[in-house]
């Protein structure tokens, strides 16, 4: 599993993530998650998540994510996203910039 893990002392964020390769039509991400104890401590930002970022040509990023807040044991979760000819590059992260522990493990994607 990838484990990302912060605490109060955490002043940057956690960011992993794996280039996709681009197809028109749409990409789904299924993967299991665990998370605790996620919330902001300090000068941290809320915002701990799974999921897609798409760029275009003129730069604008597209997020398709799910959010991961306070602890919850492990459950199969998936995320969908529509990818057209605009889109230049596609990635699957994961992004802890909070206080806590966010586990992924067993993702696949896939087009249709």
């Amino acid at each position: 599993a990838l484990v990302l893990s912060a605490d109060a002392d955490t002043s940057h964020y956690l960011y992993m993530s794996k280039p996709l390769q681009v197809l028109d039509g749409e990409v789904t991400a299924s993967f299991y998650v665990s998370h605790s104890d996620i919330y902001p401590e300090g000068q941290q930002y809320s915002g701990s998540y799974v999921g897609f970022i798409a760029t275009d040509r003129q730069g604008t990023r597209r997020f398709a994510v799910r959010q991961y807040r306070g602890s919850s044991d492990w459950k199969k979760d998936e995320i969908r996203m529509a990818v057209d000819q605009k889109t230049v590059t596609l990635e699957f992260a994961v992004f802890l910039n909070e206080s806590g522990t966010l586990r992924v493990d067993d993702v696949s994607v896939a087009y249709r």
